[in-house]
């Protein structure tokens, strides 16, 4: 899935940069504007000079919230939006230039990296985009496992220990993951079932909210000839 950033920037002379935002592994994210997006260290900025064509464009916000320009030096560019760096930028330009003309726009946002460990499909390190939630870090695992508990699972960051609830009919897993976070998805419970079911074996019900018509459901449900009493 795309994370995308919609619209043009314009610079404070009317130039237009082009800004794109290539695809992030994995994960449905919420569109993002590049006109209210704070930006933050690994953000990738383009910032071309008109009249200095040969000099560097591309621009890393670095871990301390700067990127280092050759003409103006260190620009503190975390936590602004890319109006207030452009003011910024402006500014700076105006003590070496006569009407600098520029154009700066946002071509990568940052992404988190994210462990998933327990029940899901593929276990290990994830990249995911700014904004994803627990259910777009499960998406990118590949989904739950056969085992899972379907109805929560633990994220830990730090020394914290947050319970997820995953139910997304009951606005479940959107909480947003941070760089660094490691999620836990728990097994569930796992039963037996047998007698007159589509499919008898043994399947993972919630350890919170599993019962009998859970079971029965995980099992292909129950058949024409069974008594559901």
């Amino acid at each position: 899935l795309l994370l995308s950033i919609g619209g043009v920037a314009q610079s404070n002379d009317g130039v237009t940069p082009d800004v794109t935002i290539p695809p992030v592994n994995q994960g449905s994210l919420t569109p993002l504007s590049p006109e209210d997006h704070i930006l933050r260290p690994g953000d990738q900025l383009v910032f071309h000079i008109a009249s200095l064509p040969d000099m560097p464009n591309s621009y890393t916000i670095r871990v301390d919230g700067f990127f280092y320009h050759p003409l103006i030096g260190e620009v503190q560019a975390s936590g602004h939006t890319l109006k207030d760096l452009r003011t910024q930028i402006h500014a700076e330009l105006a003590k070496e230039l006569r009407n600098p003309h520029f154009r700066l726009g946002l071509v990568q946002v940052a992404q988190h990296t994210v462990a998933v460990l327990g029940e899901a499909t593929n276990q290990g390190t994830f990249q995911v985009g700014v904004g994803a939630s627990v259910l777009d870090v499960i998406a990118a695992a590949g989904g739950l496992s056969a085992k899972a508990d379907s109805d929560r699972a633990v994220l830990m960051r730090g020394d914290e220990r947050i319970e997820i609830p995953l139910d997304p009919d009951k606005g479940g897993g959107l909480t947003k993951v941070r760089t660094g976070d490691i999620l836990y998805v728990l097994p569930g419970a796992p039963v037996s079932v047998s007698g007159e079911v589509t499919t008898p074996g043994v399947y993972s019900i919630s350890r919170v909210s599993g019962d009998p018509r859970q079971a029965i459901l995980a099992a292909g449900g129950a058949k024409e000839e069974a008594s559901l009493k």
